[in-house]
């Protein structure tokens, strides 16, 4: 949706999320006339483009929602056995779910049900859930509005609004029933909203549920990215083809192809399973959910080589930065399967806390609890008090599953205490 028509939809208010988007990430004039010299996402650009992908940049006016519709329809017209993987945090994103194309939702921090603060979300999933097509999710938005982007609901409530499109697929085939007065019996929030038969309140109420899905949905035409980008696109997908006709045969893919608009894009690579979604934990997969991409850059400036080796997962998919078992032994191993079948008292999960575990003002008060500490002892209750709301709460969900909680600064290394549950150093 073009930036200046979502403003005019929502008088004023949000442009629906397309700040961070990564992938196709478009700035405002507003934000361009702001910036200062210089381009402010060419350390990200780098960064991109050294792990192999390609920046994409919205056109001007557009949003970053349909430079990823655009990148996503690409790669699906160019590799048709291909699955594409779109990572964000951004729920209008489940409107592009197809048979080639899946949802890796992006959450702020891990709960219980999402260990790794990420879900594979499919087509046949969303189906199951919600009652209605995925391509209808724009449709079920301009019903019941997005306080997220300051549009109101037109009056039908979330549930009344799946089953109408649940049965008959589109706002267009909704009216169309209106018109010919088959809504009959479907309540009265239905009824005030719908009822067919001409006059100028109908025509107004038809136009602004026009207007709403016109706002939510997006545009997959190759123009709303900018022309490099989209060429360098394509010559990447031109390339891809030989690797994926070697990769194998079948309608399940032979392609993998990721599409980011979260804070990493190399989520795109995590493993799935083809037909629930469901994510294997994977250390790989935990340090690309944006937290913990966040926490291992700083422990790159904080700690050597040797200590970010010990980056794992739990057998539960919660991510630490080193998983350990036993009295005085190293650690399970980092593919996410080693150590105990369970937590228990003698697996211990070990943090390096960085500056992005504890607020800003914090930082400095950790560093000196953690050089008031005496030699040997366990530097965690100091710390544990400190840490922000979404590591606290990563923390409580692993104490929860039974392990017990190692935190150290990176500097130091793990000193040996005098437990049973001594710990051997990161470097080991």
């Amino acid at each position: 949706m073009r930036q200046e028509e979502r403003r005019r939809g929502d008088g004023g208010g949000s442009s629906g999320g397309s700040g961070s988007a990564a992938a196709a990430a478009g700035p405002t004039a507003a934000r361009q006339a702001a910036a200062p010299a210089g381009d402010p996402l060419r350390p990200f650009k780098r960064q991109v483009e050294a792990l192999g992908g390609v920046f994409l940049q919205a056109a001007a006016g557009w949003e970053a929602d349909d430079g990823l519709a655009a990148a996503a329809a690409a790669a699906c017209q160019r590799h048709p056995a291909a699955r594409v993987m779109i990572a964000s945090g951004d729920t209008d994103m489940q409107q592009l779910l197809s048979s080639q194309v899946s949802w890796l939702r992006l959450h702020g921090h891990p709960s219980s049900a999402t260990p790794l603060g990420v879900e594979l979300v499919a087509v046949a999933a969303f189906q199951s859930q919600h009652g209605f097509p995925a391509a209808a999710y724009a449709d079920w938005l301009a019903f019941v509005g997005k306080k997220e982007a300051s549009i109101g609901s037109a009056g039908v409530g979330g549930k009344s609004a799946a089953k109408l499109l649940g049965r008959y697929g589109s706002l267009e085939a909704v009216l169309e029933a209106a018109e010919e007065g088959q809504l009959k019996g479907w309540g009265p929030a239905v009824q005030q909203l719908l009822s067919g038969g001409g006059g100028g309140g109908w025509e107004q109420r038809v136009a602004q549920l026009r207007r709403n899905r016109q706002l939510f949905g997006t545009c997959a035409d190759p123009a709303v990215v900018d022309p490099p980008g989209f060429t360098q696109l394509q010559a990447a997908l031109e390339r891809l083809q030989p690797a994926a006709a070697a990769a194998g045969t079948g309608s399940r893919g032979a392609a993998s192809l990721g599409t980011s608009s979260g804070s990493d894009s190399r989520s795109s690579g995590a493993s799935s399973s083809d037909d629930a979604g469901a994510i294997r934990p994977s250390a790989e997969l935990a340090w690309r959910q944006p937290m913990f991409a966040r926490r291992r850059r700083q422990l790159e400036q904080l700690a050597s080589a040797e200590q970010l080796r010990r980056v794992t997962a739990t057998p539960q998919g919660l991510a630490v930065d080193a998983l350990l078992a036993g009295s005085g032994s190293g650690s399970s191993g980092s593919g996410g399967s080693g150590g105990a079948a369970r937590g228990d008292r003698s697996t211990t999960v070990l943090f390096l806390v960085c500056p992005c575990d504890v607020p800003q003002t914090s930082w400095q008060k950790a560093v000196a609890e953690a050089a008031n500490s005496p030699p040997g002892s366990d530097c965690t209750p100091a710390l544990l008090p400190l840490l922000h709301g979404a590591m606290a709460q990563h923390v409580r969900l692993l104490q929860r599953a039974g392990y017990r909680i190692q935190l150290q600064l990176p500097s130091g290394g793990v000193t040996q205490h005098g437990s049973s549950d001594a710990l051997a150093s990161p470097s080991a």
